[in-house]
């Protein structure tokens, strides 16, 4: 895992907290978002908000080649929601979790030239309620940002800073010290040691193929007077079983069978959607991202299909007369926190925002709200069977 310094955290969490607070109205210690289709009042209050874990990422030479200098994921915290219902002009019951819409994490990058930025493709989903950053408006560690005296000043995009403002500390070069020398009696010591492994060496040599002629002067032969086995007469020996094969292609006992497709979770919640969407729309579970994409042929396309051909979606609406694809669905548990999981989910989330291919991801819970779950489908154009 790349390293990190309380600085650079702090810099991060206030990027992002500025970043999101774009889509974020505070009131009374809790915090709202709106939702789309911005003409209707989809209003959900989040409580717990908070920025809290940041995990640095590796700079890849094609990032450095576009100017980035460092990349960090910020996770994004909250302890409940509940959700406005403008037809009974009153808010639902409390929620464990976070929303479906809200981001599990917002992706902060520091470029080259000092400029600091912070993206998420999930708050497309979301409508922005403020015009002007800040990042007070979301709790997070709360310490000042200091900007380290490197950057300071910037030059034009994609350009590394100039020598001016790079800061060398002069080092004092220690005197060179002489190669340690071997006194006359380690030398002798040394050289006995290498005249008696050479001379056993020989040795060695010698007897092997001493061994070797003798055994083609005077092959060996079978004792006098012992006998052959002979078979009776009118019976044939029987030959001995074949040998079982132990080739890797045929290791059959090391495959088990499953005894369920899905996991328990993905069960449940398969048991919420299924009713939601009903003839409406077929529902495939575990689809692979090459099902789902296609690599264009030319320079690198077999390093793009290594990246989508061991990479699946846990479910995939399509439409059942013209298997379409409506949108896809994402369980989101607590191993997508992890390092690797919050890289690839960037992959992924990226790869279906400039496919403009829908993806929601769900929030793994114990029960799910339907109504969260029909205004999540129905802002994705998803056509649902029936109401919750």
């Amino acid at each position: 895992m790349v390293s990190i310094d309380a600085e650079t955290a702090s810099r991060a969490r206030s990027e992002a907290a500025a970043f999101l607070s774009l889509y974020v109205k505070p009131h009374g210690g809790n915090h709202y978002i709106r939702t789309q289709p911005a003409s209707s009042r989809n209003w959900k209050e989040i409580a717990g908000l908070r920025l809290e874990r940041v995990t640095a990422q590796a700079v890849s030479e094609a990032d450095r080649a576009n100017g980035i200098a460092g990349k960090w994921f910020v996770s994004v915290d909250t302890g409940m929601y509940r959700s406005y219902d403008p037809k009974t002009n009153s808010w639902s019951q409390w929620h464990n979790g976070r929303f479906i819409l809200l981001p599990a994490a917002i992706q902060v990058i520091r470029h080259g030239n000092g400029r600091w930025t912070a993206t998420s493709p999930m708050l497309a989903q979301l409508v922005a309620v403020s015009s002007r950053r800040n990042a007070s408006l979301i709790p997070h560690d709360g310490r000042p940002v200091t900007r380290p005296p490197s950057v300071a000043r910037t030059t034009a995009p994609h350009q590394p800073p100039s020598s001016e403002f790079v800061t060398t500390t002069p080092s004092r070069t220690a005197p060179a010290r002489p190669a340690p020398r071997l006194d006359a009696a380690a030398g002798e010591a040394m050289g006995k040691i290498v005249g008696t492994g050479i001379v056993v060496a020989f040795c060695l040599i010698a007897v092997s193929l001493a061994g070797l002629i003798l055994r083609k002067l005077f092959p060996r032969h079978r004792k006098r007077g012992a006998r052959r086995a002979v078979p009776p007469l009118g019976r044939t020996a029987a030959s001995p079983p074949p040998l079982p094969s132990t080739s890797s292609s045929t290791a059959h006992h090391l495959f088990e069978a499953r005894s369920h497709l899905l996991s328990e979770a993905e069960q449940k919640f398969f048991g919420v959607l299924q009713p939601m969407v009903g003839s409406a729309c077929n529902v495939s579970s575990k689809v692979r991202l090459a099902d789902l994409f296609d690599v264009r042929p030319g320079r690198g396309q077999q390093a793009a299909f290594n990246k989508i051909q061991s990479k699946h979606i846990d479910f995939v609406l399509t439409d059942p007369a013209t298997s379409r694809i409506f949108c896809a669905i994402e369980l989101d548990d607590s191993s997508h926190l992890r390092p690797d999981r919050i890289e690839r989910d960037e992959f992924v989330d990226n790869l279906f925002g400039r496919n403009h291919l829908p993806l929601l991801r769900v929030p793994c819970m114990w029960t799910y709200n339907p109504q969260d779950l029909l205004e999540a489908l129905a802002g994705v154009g998803v056509p649902v069977f029936c109401a919750a």
